[in-house]
């Protein structure tokens, strides 16, 4: 199995009732297409780690539900069931997620990616990705430190995938933290 295939879509949370539903952290931008009706899921660990050969379930029915989703999976059909899949990761094949519009692209991609400021001074790489609210941050690990860079279009002006290059514009001081 060639697990660049596949790409993370959310989180499994609490059970919900006492008929398997259960709750989803969806990490997606598009839950209504990762987590379509009839969907097939690959389930990973609590770590967001996917197993060699993972266990495969099917979407039965998702709705909207508080900040997430609310899923049934065919096969889990009471709240013991729902129980044990909380905390697993969730898994699409990357041919069943929406295509990307310009401008956008996916977490992952942006790990390693060399980070440069407007003059062209090297500041490091790209080692992680945090989904926070308000805005979601970039650690860079640079040749002397490591930063946290809010992902904001105000300071994260261009992204080069193809080149494996970012240009920031940060406020004055932002780096000297």
């Amino acid at each position: 199995m060639d697990k660049s295939q596949y790409l993370l879509v959310g989180q499994l949370g609490k059970p919900h009732g006492v008929k398997g539903g259960i709750r989803v952290n969806p990490f997606t931008n598009y839950p209504e297409i990762s987590f379509a009706p009839g969907t097939t899921l690959y389930l990973g660990d609590d770590k967001g780690n996917l197993p060699t050969n993972p266990k495969v379930i099917r979407l039965g029915a998702a709705r909207p539900f508080q900040t997430g989703l609310l899923v049934n999976l065919e096969g889990v059909f009471d709240r013991n069931m729902a129980r044990s899949l909380t905390g697993s990761h969730i898994f699409l094949l990357a041919d069943q997620v929406a295509e990307l519009q310009e401008g956008e692209y996916f977490w992952h991609d942006l790990v390693g990616m060399e980070v440069f400021d407007l003059e062209g001074v090297f500041l490091g790489k790209v080692s992680g990705v945090y989904e926070l609210a308000p805005v979601d941050l970039l650690e860079v690990s640079g040749p002397e430190s490591s930063f946290m860079i809010p992902c904001s279009s105000e300071i994260v002006v261009n992204v080069n995938l193809e080149r494996k290059k970012i240009v920031l514009d940060p406020p004055d001081g932002l780096l000297d933290l």
